[in-house]
């Protein structure tokens, strides 16, 4: 969601766009609802709503809204029919809505930027328009009345609600990894995670390691004393902590701050041995089985990896699947 808001901003400086957002789907379908892509005036994109004739359509109707300067919703049949044949056999329906963004709509993704950096923020559209809230704060060219009226009936447990042609979704700010460790493992993730949406920081205690060139994707680098993690770096509940550094001392150091800190998600490299000889250590200072069965080791889901470009690959796509499910797959 962040690189599509940043890509608006870019784009809005220069030329008008639509965003397409997946707001409703039945049966298979290549997205779900909450996907988004972004069509430019030469019919060109970024992102994807799934590919194929389905997205081919999108564009079509995407550019004829440019030519218009007017939104719309529009249901689209994966099937075979009599109606409107995509030529899609999925078997499946999917609701698309079709924002037109000109220049003027740059400040309101701004402010969303921003506020997502820190804050969950509510994102409404509809054929009629779009706008956003921050707790009881609303912008956008929305009225103020029809934000106030959906706001209300907003079921903050659910990330999308879709209801008489609104669609609100719930954007919470880019899930921020924290790597302890920046060795190969973490050179060769860092990007990875970045990629797949991930805020992601770097701390270790060599200074030359922990610099633009070698984690150019990183948010920030963090120069740590592994006995004073606090001093420097403040983990979050909502943080996801990943522990490859150098030195079993310096796990085990990472991995006993981050227990007490209560993150949302632990992972540390390393073998089931290691894992049972920390496990004990850990045990002697305090630590419970149940404390201690927070910690995901060895990292990373099951598919042989050997080299460090392998393990980044592994660690991002648990870290993927465990920020859309909640739970660890190995």
């Amino acid at each position: 969601m962040h690189s599509i808001f940043e890509q608006v901003v870019a784009t809005l400086q220069r030329e008008n766009l639509v965003l397409v957002t997946v707001v409703q789907s039945f049966g298979s379908t290549p997205r779900s609802e909450g996907a988004k892509m972004i069509v430019f005036e030469d019919g060109t994109i970024f992102e994807s709503i799934g590919g194929g004739s389905l997205e081919f359509n999108a564009i079509e109707t995407a550019k004829t809204c440019l030519e218009r300067g007017t939104h719309a919703q529009h249901t689209f049949i994966l099937a075979p029919n009599a109606t409107e044949d995509i030529g899609m056999v999925c078997g499946g329906e999917a609701t698309l809505n079709f924002l037109v963004l000109q220049t003027e709509d740059r400040p309101d993704f701004e402010r969303a930027l921003e506020a997502m950096a820190s804050e969950r923020l509510m994102m409404v559209q509809s054929a009629e328009g779009y706008g956003f809230s921050v707790g009881e704060v609303t912008w956008g060219t929305l009225t103020s009345a029809r934000m106030a009226e959906v706001v209300v009936a907003f079921d903050r447990d659910k990330n999308f609600v879709y209801r008489d042609g609104v669609f609100v979704e719930g954007i919470e700010r880019p899930g921020r990894v924290i790597l302890f460790g920046a060795g190969h493992v973490a050179r060769a993730a860092a990007p990875l995670l970045s990629y797949a949406g991930f805020d992601v920081v770097v701390c270790d205690d060599r200074a030359d390691l922990i610099t633009t060139v070698q984690f150019p994707t990183a948010s920030a680098r963090y120069l740590i004393d592994f006995e004073h993690i606090d001093a420097t770096i403040a983990i979050q509940p909502e943080d996801y902590v990943v522990i490859v550094t150098r030195s079993h001392k310096y796990d085990e150091l990472a991995e006993a701050h981050a227990m007490r800190r209560n993150p949302r998600y632990i992972g540390t490299m390393g073998s089931r041995k290691k894992r049972h000889a920390v496990n004990r250590r850990h045990m002697d200072n305090g630590f419970t089985p149940q404390e201690l069965e927070r910690i995901t080791s060895p990292i990373g889901v099951a598919i042989a990896a050997q080299t460090p470009n392998e393990l980044g690959i592994s660690i991002t796509a648990q870290l993927i699947h465990f920020r859309a499910t909640g739970e660890i797959y190995r």
